[in-house]
């Protein structure tokens, strides 16, 4: 619901970075002045590449859509993220899913099917419901980076690095969109924002 509320008063990519980058800056921060941790170029090119498929594709899109459809269908099409995991899992490493999965997986995206549909047939946010289907995916191919990579091993200091990074990118895009913030606009960004993601039950 603070997305949601965030979304209608402040650009969507200035929400998705002020908050990310914010919450990157206190965990790198942590990181360095409390546990000691210095990152790796291993870990640096970890945090990018996890800021980037996570948080610059796989939240900053689904921020903007929350402008056109309810939060509550944003956050059943990004709960795809799962079918897309067993889908890319199965491509490119093999990994076959038991019967039971199979199942699952199946009906998963009958339902995604159905909800996209769904969204189509009640208003013209088709574009935006895809959009959140593509970041569902984009999520998944990040969570398998993360679990591939070695550089994951000290957690603040990539979770920091991944959210500088994505929060980075994020307010980039916000700036090469030609939406100007009001100057109080990172501040409400990341109260609004921080308010929770809970569903919108509206």
């Amino acid at each position: 619901m603070g997305m949601r509320i965030a979304v209608q008063t402040v650009p969507p990519w200035f929400v998705g970075g002020a908050r990310h980058f914010t919450a990157g800056v206190l965990l790198f921060a942590f990181a360095a002045l409390v546990l000691r941790q210095r990152p790796s170029w291993e870990q640096i090119k970890t945090g990018f590449m996890c800021g980037l498929l996570l948080v610059a594709l796989g939240n900053g899109p689904v921020v903007w859509a929350e402008q056109t459809i309810p939060s509550s269908t944003a956050a059943f099409l990004v709960s795809a993220m799962p079918i897309w995991l067993a889908v890319i899992d199965f491509v490119w490493f093999g990994i076959r899913p038991a019967p039971a999965g199979i199942v699952g997986l199946v009906l998963g995206l009958v339902g995604v099917f159905v909800l996209v549909y769904d969204v189509h047939q009640r208003s013209a946010a088709l574009f935006p419901a895809l959009v959140c289907l593509a970041a569902s995916i984009a999520w998944a191919f990040g969570t398998l980076y993360q679990r591939q990579s070695r550089g994951s091993d000290q957690v603040f200091t990539v979770t920091g690095l991944q959210m500088l990074f994505g929060g980075a990118i994020l307010l980039v895009t916000s700036a090469l969109s030609g939406v100007k913030p009001a100057p109080v606009a990172f501040v409400e960004a990341v109260a609004l924002a921080g308010a929770g993601d809970a569903p919108d039950r509206t």
